[in-house]
């Protein structure tokens, strides 16, 4: 068997070999970006989850000191929206903050179309 021959037979082989070697490293390269972004996400959704577990503890779940406090103790309870919408004027609030909210955007959309001086800097 000569060289050449030798050597086309392994070309395949060694193709393969660099093959899983590059699937190997953009798999890692993945594995710890993702890895390296884990923190972040966890800092980032921590609050909405814990807004979202107080919002429907009891009262007496919430104060007690001698229990777990990332989860329920006690059944969820809706007591806490049913105060926020009778008893205070929540409703109010959002819709001013919507019209307000509107408003304004629909007045940077109007100043972007007007030939005034000024209007490119908004």
């Amino acid at each position: 068997m000569s060289g050449v021959e030798a050597l086309s037979r392994q070309l395949p082989d060694l193709a393969a070999a660099a093959g899983r070697r590059a699937q190997k490293g953009i798999i890692r390269r993945h594995v710890l970006t993702y890895a390296g972004l884990l923190p972040f996400l966890v800092i980032a959704v921590f609050p909405v989850y814990w807004m979202a577990i107080t919002a429907f503890k009891t009262d007496a779940d919430l104060v007690n000191p001698a229990v777990f406090p990332f989860w329920f103790h006690q059944g969820p309870t809706l007591q806490h929206f049913a105060y926020l919408f009778q008893h205070t004027y929540y409703t109010n609030w959002i819709y001013n903050t919507a019209a307000i909210a509107t408003w304004s955007a629909t007045g940077v959309a109007v100043m972007q179309h007007r030939d005034r001086p000024g209007s490119h800097a908004l």
